[in-house]
């Protein structure tokens, strides 16, 4: 998504800009906006956290990214600067939601599973996630070239000249990718949160069960797994 905007800032939103080989602080300021706005709202969503819960959060900011990113495809070519920062900054503040909120689910879903496996699987967990990570970054990347390739996409040889302009197929491709791309696999994830049972009071139960290890937590894990 992060190289895909500054495609779409480049051969879109100052298109005439980039034809006349002309540099644009565009992208780059609307890129900041975005990142830092990622960061400025974490404090938001940790009292969003306290006040509504994990999931809820979550959902919130993923909303927000879909519906900001739905703007894509209304911001015209060549279109004022202000709209794209003011896009990069609702943007940043939506993906910080569902970039925060996995990373505080970890300890929990940690907890459920040391009582799950009679171990603590901290490694274990932690190694397989980036494995996913990893296997989801770069095969998204392969995809999104791929597409972006077969729309007409023109890739710079390297020691050749500057590409000044892409074919309207292309933009669009970018476009649609960077607005398909979180309604599909935010929508996933919101659905999936609905499924998530490790609230602030069961968190409080994990942490005794865990405590009292001959306990009878059966029903905790039944509840959880439902």
């Amino acid at each position: 998504m992060s190289g895909l905007f500054f495609f779409y800032i480049d051969y879109h939103v100052v298109k005439d800009v980039t034809a006349q080989g002309e540099s644009s602080m565009v992208g780059l300021i609307a890129a900041a906006l975005m990142f830092s706005m990622q960061i400025v709202a974490l404090p938001i969503y940790i009292k969003m956290i306290e006040k509504k819960g994990k999931t809820f959060a979550y959902r919130f900011g993923a909303l927000l990214w879909i519906i900001s990113a739905l703007f894509i495809l209304i911001i015209p070519a060549n279109a004022n600067p202000i709209a794209v920062y003011a896009l990069g900054a609702v943007m940043g503040f939506g993906i910080s939601g569902p970039g925060l909120v996995p990373h505080t689910m970890y300890g929990d879903v940690v907890d459920a599973g040391q009582l799950m496996f009679k171990e603590r699987l901290d490694g274990q967990m932690s190694g397989f996630t980036n494995f996913i990570n990893k296997i989801a970054q770069a095969v998204g990347l392969a995809i999104v070239m791929f597409l972006i390739g077969v729309a007409g996409f023109t890739e710079r040889e390297p020691g050749a000249p500057q590409i000044l302009s892409q074919p309207d197929s292309a933009t669009l491709m970018i476009r649609l990718i960077m607005v398909i791309a979180p309604l599909i696999f935010m929508s996933i994830g919101m659905l999936i949160s609905f499924k998530y049972k490790i609230n602030a009071s069961r968190q409080k139960e994990l942490a005794k069960a865990i405590e009292h290890e001959d306990g009878d937590y059966q029903a905790l894990l039944d509840e959880l797994s439902s």
